[in-house]
């Protein structure tokens, strides 16, 4: 009976040329436009494997440039999603998430095949603050409630086109609590290059 009901009002606001409401449950599932504000260049997703299933944050802003300071060139790169969520969980975090670093060159690369780097190599010159210090070492950070470098990072970027596609990996504890265990942390961006240096954190 309740069914019939459900068509009949259906069928009404049809022929009434009235809106029909999407049923969807926008709490555990989002469909959404993942671009960047001004442009319209999609961005990307950060995936976090959790011991307890897989959370998606639509990217929905972010940065890639490569600038000259001094004597060698810097790479920084950021994204943020603002709690912009494709996939939650029950216990998934209110909370912005949000990732940069900044990674020295001494010569800039093309980056017209694949260029890897394998940032665990790198942590002996990391700097522990927020860029007040020399502007050409290595940072990197991490936030999803509590700032926190990725563990085992590895980076690639390759250009295709005026685009650059960059996806970076790394392992770090579940985000909610620790002692639920592990997490992979997979972060996907397409973004245009800047010379312009633009950092999400850093002075």
């Amino acid at each position: 009976m309740l069914i019939k009901i459900n068509v009949l009002i259906l069928t009404l606001m049809l022929s009434l040329g009235w809106a029909v409401p999407n049923f969807e449950n926008s709490t555990t599932s989002k469909k959404v436009d993942n671009t960047l504000t001004g442009n319209g260049v999609e961005i990307g997703t950060i995936e976090i494997q959790r011991p307890g299933g897989v959370e998606i944050w639509n990217i929905t802003s972010g940065n890639f440039s490569i600038d000259q300071p001094s004597e060698r060139y810097r790479m920084n790169f950021w994204i943020n999603s603002d709690q912009d969520l494709i996939q939650r969980l029950d216990d998934t975090g209110e909370t912005n998430v949000a990732f940069e670093i900044k990674i020295p060159f001494p010569e800039k690369p093309d980056f017209a095949t694949p260029w890897q780097c394998n940032y665990t190599e790198r942590l002996s010159e990391n700097e522990d603050d927020y860029g007040e210090a020399p502007a050409q070492g290595y940072w990197d950070n991490f936030y999803y409630y509590d700032h926190t470098p990725l563990e085992n990072m590895k980076i690639e970027i390759v250009r295709k086109e005026d685009l650059y596609q960059i996806k970076v990996t790394g392992e770090l504890d579940d985000p909610i609590d620790w002692q639920y265990g592990r997490a992979k942390y997979t972060i996907t961006a397409t973004l245009p290059l800047t010379d312009q240096y633009q950092s999400y954190w850093m002075e």
